[in-house]
Parts: structure tokens; sequence; C-alpha cells
């Protein structure tokens, strides 16, 4: 009886170690699982900040690099070469007397026909208002008022663009291309023969172009090339028919009072003008199937 009393009893106990064991290796197995785990999302987490670093390093070398790549090209050609050797100075102090820096710079610009006057507008890419930079004068003029509707006709367009060529070897020394026709060029214009090929240019002669002299085109280049490298995708340009101020709209609609269709056009560039004006501030331009322009401003 003792005896079978104390093999139960050594069962027991030998039931209890395998019991505490069992419990001791459940319990360190999960605390290695844990660690194991707690460890990989630690090391997942320091592959992820990692790649996050290096990502933001490619973007500011991409950011970097693009841009000086663009100037860089450009300097291969002897006329731009010649133009920032001869304007680099003036460029800059035209910049540093306005607080603006070359390498955050966006510009904007402004043509009227009547009054042969094209305006660069600068500000830094961070803010939203420009300021006057410069003004230039045309140094021949072509055509009437009113838009360009065909090839030959001698117009200088109207209306709202942007600068999508830069031509280092133009016939007209140097040269910025605008995105003419735009959608509304082609609604109201004859869409067999609309023509093409508007630029800035040097020189001073033109069918349908805006000359300035190579003189001053070598400034406005630069100015262009610079808000470029800066990263300025899109430089704004917009042609006016003249400063569509209250005054000057109130002229034109009584001196084409029998062109509805041309003042329901011009008014849509009024609005841009005036919206412009108010806050130095570009406008949100809506090009309309009716083939006028629809501007609402950005203010705030």
């Amino acid at each position: 009886m003792n005896k079978m009393k104390s093999q139960n009893l050594t069962l027991i106990i030998l039931l209890m170690v395998i019991v505490v064991l069992g419990a001791d290796f459940i319990r360190r197995s999960f605390v290695n699982n844990r660690s194991k785990k707690a460890e990989k999302a630690k090391t997942e987490q320091k592959n992820t900040q990692e790649t996050k670093a290096k990502s933001a390093v490619a973007d500011s070398i991409a950011k970097t690099y693009a841009p000086s790549a663009f100037r860089d090209k450009q300097l291969e050609n002897q006329r731009v070469k010649v133009a920032y050797r001869e304007k680099d100075m003036l460029t800059q102090k035209l910049y540093d007397s306005l607080k603006l820096d070359r390498n955050t710079l966006n510009i904007y610009l402004r043509a009227f026909k009547k009054d042969e006057v094209l305006e660069v507008w600068a500000k830094d890419k961070s803010k939203s208002a420009y300021i006057l930079l410069k003004t230039y004068k045309f140094c021949k003029n072509t055509g009437t008022l009113g838009p360009k509707r065909k090839a030959g006709d001698n117009q200088i367009p109207e209306g709202f663009y942007h600068i999508d060529r830069f031509n280092p070897q133009s016939k007209f020394y140097l040269s910025l291309g605008l995105n003419y026709p735009n959608k509304i060029d082609k609604i109201i214009g004859d869409t067999t023969a609309l023509g093409s090929d508007i630029f800035i240019h040097g020189d001073c002669q033109t069918v349908g172009c805006i000359p300035i002299t190579d003189d001053k085109i070598k400034e406005v280049y630069v100015m262009a090339v610079d808000a470029r490298a800066a990263g300025q995708s899109k430089i704004a340009v917009t042609i006016f028919p003249t400063y569509l101020n209250e005054e000057n709209y109130k002229k034109l609609k009584t001196e084409y009072a029998k062109d509805l269709k041309l003042l329901k056009f011009w008014k849509g560039l009024k609005d841009g003008f005036q919206q412009f004006e108010k806050c130095k501030k570009l406008p949100n331009v809506t090009f309309l199937a009716s083939g006028e322009y629809k501007c609402t401003p950005n203010c705030n």
C-alpha cells in the first residue's frame, strides 16, 4: 500500500514537473515569438525609413539636377551663352531689386497690342502674387485688334497662352514659342489654315509675332530660362488688345459696337485682366465651347 502511494506521489510530482516545464516552454516560445515579431517590425520600420530617406534624396537630386540640366543644355548654344554673358548681371540686379531668388523664380508675360508693350512679371514660386519686373516696347507691330483667325492674316493672337518652346537658333536671334493655336483659336479660327509658330523674338520684323529686338530678347530669354531652370514648367503669356480697364473697354464697345462676337470675346479677356490687376494673381481660365474665355478670380 505504501509502495503504491509512493508511486502515485512520484507520478504526481512527475506530472507537475512536466506541466511546469511545458508551461515554461510555452512561455519562452511566446516571449521568443513576440521578440522576433518586435525585431521584425523594428527592421521593417528601419527599412521603410531608409527607403523614404533614399527617395527623398533621389527627389532632391532630381529637382536640382533636372533644372540645372535644362540651363546647361541651353548654354550649349552660342547665342544663349552670349545672352547670359551680356545680361546675367542686369537680370540679377533686377531680381535683387525685388528681393527675388533666381533659383526660385517664376515669371508671367503680358502683351498689349495697341500699346505695343510687353511686360515681364515675376514672383517667388512659393508665393502667388506677381510683381512687375520690367517693361519692353514692341519693335514693330502688325495687324489690327482682335484674335488671329487664320494663317497669313498678319494678326498677333489674343488670349491666354504659355511658352511651349525655347528656340536658341531662331531666324530672329532667340525666340520663345507660344502654344498657338489654343482651344479657343481652334473654335473661332479657320480650322483648315489656322497657322502656327507664334513667337516673342528678336529682330524688328513680324507677320504676327512680337519682336522686341535682339538686345531685349536676350534679357527676356535669360529670365525665361532662369524660371524654367527653377522648376516653372508652364510660363503663362496673355496677349490683350489693349489695357482692358473700364475706360478702354468702354471705348472698344463704342468703336466695335457692331461686332458683338468680338466684344463678347474681349469681355473674357477684360475679366482676366481686371482680376489680375486686383491682386496680381493669375485668374483661373476656362475655355468655353462657345469660343470665349471665362475667368474666375484667384484672389483670397
